[in-house]
């Protein structure tokens, strides 16, 4: 009797626990399971004629049984082997007599570390002392010398030119604009414009750059293969000659070619890869589209369930779709928000969540956190949330 009353008494115990052994059983099962998405944005801010490239950090993942933007940072926050890292761009501005010469600089350090940028001061100031240049140009005929302290004698040429463009005209412009980001590798536009000459000028070119060396393009041949540097060449050959005859000049509007014109960007709810090549202002440039290995060289894989032609049906207002790789967590673009949906197979559900966008604001970086990588990414960028990011350190320009 002792032996069959012990024996029920532990059956009525296992009952009475049965649901809290469930729940935490489900509890576990979910947080295995639970993906998070990192979500780089780039917008650009204008004030009269200085334009720069603006970037934030959204972190959206699960928080108990409710999705939440956990975290929002400034500058792109990219997750790396060996921690997080700050990706961004600052500009900087100085005075030339009357006039502006603007330059973007990137940067790209662990979270832990100040970025460091070199020369220029902030554009404000390079204004005021443009404005002040133009008034003493204007009043005792004498303009600064380049790069010296003292000063010459104003020509008719140096005065006609000031008031034709006025007081404190951006002259020149070097910019660089970040259009993807992942752990291994940057995809840059990088621009040059003369605007103050008698002849108008500028150029572009489009490169892929890796962490450890910002400056350095990486060609083809190393970030995809022998094969695929062939391949790309002959396109770009083929391309250029197309234009050539376009333009009607098959001399004019040739071009030394090399594989180091290649990116990624996004549309249509991919990752994609194109080449271009500028050639001359007066012959344009041209591009094309490369094949998904490009894409997969460089750690890309598309998680889509569906197309986003097929998304629309079921969201209407779909510009850009990221998928989890577990097709647990979906994140919709429209034009002015986030939309978070936790998809049941093909079935979306309400949405969950939905976070503000910004005008115009577009994704340069998404990468995913599985598992128990989502609680860990949490616990280390809401810290980052909560300090502020120190703003890079200027420095003279290094001649």
């Amino acid at each position: 009797m002792r032996s069959r009353s012990g024996f029920v008494r532990i059956q009525h115990i296992v009952r009475s626990l049965a649901p809290v052994i469930v729940l935490l059983i489900s509890c576990v099962s979910a947080r295995g399971q639970s993906s998070g998405l990192l979500l780089g944005l780039s917008s650009h801010k204008c004030t009269e004629d200085i334009c720069t490239q603006d970037l934030r950090t959204i972190w959206i993942a699960p928080q108990g049984t409710v999705v939440k933007q956990v975290a929002a940072l400034p500058d792109l926050i990219v997750p790396r082997q060996d921690g997080f890292w700050r990706l961004g761009v600052r500009t900087n501005c100085t005075a030339y007599d009357w006039m502006l010469s603007k330059r973007d600089h990137l940067f790209a350090v662990p979270v832990n570390q100040r970025p460091v940028v070199q020369g220029g001061v902030a554009c404000a100031d390079a204004t005021e002392e443009a404005l002040k240049n133009y008034d003493r140009l204007m009043t005792t005929k004498k303009v600064a010398r380049r790069g010296k302290k003292d000063e010459r004698e104003a020509d008719d040429f140096d005065i006609a030119n000031a008031k034709m463009h006025g007081a404190a005209a951006l002259c020149e412009s070097t910019s660089v604009e970040i259009k993807f980001a992942n752990p291994r590798y940057i995809a840059e536009l990088h621009s040059y414009n003369v605007e103050c000459g008698v002849h108008p000028d500028g150029s572009y070119s489009y490169h892929m750059v890796r962490f450890e060396s910002p400056a350095e393009p990486v060609p083809v041949s190393s970030g995809v293969g022998v094969k695929a540097s062939e391949h790309y060449l002959k396109m770009a050959q083929q391309a250029v000659s197309d234009n050539a005859e376009e333009q009607g000049d098959k001399s004019g509007c040739g071009v030394d070619l090399d594989d180091k014109g290649w990116y990624i960007f996004r549309d249509k709810g991919r990752w994609l890869a194109r080449g271009e090549i500028f050639i001359h202002r007066l012959c344009g440039a041209v591009d094309f589209n490369l094949p998904a290995t490009f894409t997969q060289a460089v750690g890309i894989h598309e998680n889509a369930l569906f197309s986003l032609s097929t998304l629309r049906k079921s969201v209407p207002e779909a510009k850009d779709a990221f998928w989890s790789p577990r097709h647990d967590l979906l994140v919709v673009m429209t034009d002015s928000e986030f939309r978070v949906f936790k998809p049941a197979g093909a079935k979306l559900g309400p949405s969950v969540l939905t976070i503000p966008r910004e005008e115009l604001e577009v994704p340069v970086m998404a990468e995913w956190a599985l598992g128990s990588s989502v609680a860990r990414w949490s616990s280390e960028l809401i810290k980052l949330q909560q300090q502020t990011l120190p703003e890079p350190l200027v420095q003279p320009e290094q001649k």
